[in-house]
């Protein structure tokens, strides 16, 4: 399980957004003594963005709402190349 945060340089039509991010990653099963499954869940959020207004931000095309979220599962190979070495 892990987690970060992170400060967006401040660009004045974007905002000066900060973000939270987690994430969590498991091992499902071996396929053989070099190869296994991991499932990796994460879960984000950012916030202090400044959104889209037409009269007073309309040259902000990227961001619509001053908070946006953000959700990933992924499913990962990984082979064992050596004891501290692998692929994934």
């Amino acid at each position: 399980m892990a987690g970060a945060w992170a400060l967006g340089a401040k660009i004045r039509r974007l905002g000066a957004p900060v973000a939270l991010y987690g994430w969590f990653t498991w091992p499902m099963f071996n396929v053989s003594r070099k190869l296994d499954v991991t499932t990796e869940l994460s879960l984000g959020a950012a916030f202090n963005w400044n959104p889209f207004d037409s009269e007073v931000n309309p040259a902000n095309d990227a961001v619509s709402t001053r908070v946006t979220f953000f959700a990933e599962w992924g499913l990962l190979a990984r082979y064992a190349l050596t004891p501290r070495l692998d692929l994934m």
